[in-house]
């Protein structure tokens, strides 16, 4: 008896320790994707670099070697103002140091084109960390492509892309990170061959 109460008790204050730190991150998270979306659009649509440049976290616009010509190349693709937008898809994740992020992918429908963008948001840990660490876009129409990935949070910054120049800059980038295009490109035509076959 006594020892199903202190278990109980013991869920409780477990319960209400989560909830303090930070569990609305989770419970509310398309709230805060939503947000994040329409922070990092908006600053895209102002045309200022140093917008989109401040929203990333401080150790990235400190050591990021790209980041600039990666913003650069964001800004020559997208075009026009933002009339809705389609999530794709999105991930939270949270650990003990307190480090919470968010990763989505969503379609962009502009009074000028159609764009798929990603981004990985770091809410939690060290300050120097918080912010916008991943930013990729593409057409819509290229999203599928075997050689255009921009869902691929391991590589930090932002990037877009607005030319086979950069692709070619990008995609060496991306296979310096750990990514793979080989068994991309693999993966994917193995799953459209599964689809025609049924």
């Amino acid at each position: 008896m006594h020892r199903s109460f202190y278990n109980i008790l013991f869920l409780l204050i477990i319960g209400i320790i989560l909830t303090g730190c930070g569990n609305d991150f989770y419970s509310n998270s398309s709230k805060y994707d939503k947000e994040y979306l329409n922070e990092i659009i908006s600053a895209i649509e102002s045309g200022d670099s140093d917008n989109i440049r401040s929203l990333f976290a401080s150790d990235l616009q400190l050591n990021s070697e790209d980041l600039d010509i990666g913003i650069q190349e964001i800004l020559t693709l997208y075009q026009g103002t933002m009339t809705s937008s389609k999530s794709v898809g999105s991930a939270t994740e949270s650990r003990a140091n307190g480090k919470k992020t968010l990763y989505s992918t969503y379609r962009i429908y502009t009074d000028k084109g159609e764009y798929c963008i990603s981004y990985l948001y770091q809410a939690g840990g060290d300050a120097e960390k918080k912010g916008f660490r991943h930013v990729a876009l593409c057409k819509n129409e290229n999203y599928h492509d075997a050689d255009v990935m921009i869902g691929y949070p391991d590589c930090e910054g932002a990037y877009a892309y607005c030319s086979d120049e950069a692709k070619t800059r990008i995609n060496k980038k991306l296979t310096e990170a750990g990514f793979d295009f080989e068994e991309y490109k693999k993966d994917k035509d193995e799953i459209q061959a599964s689809l025609k076959n049924k």
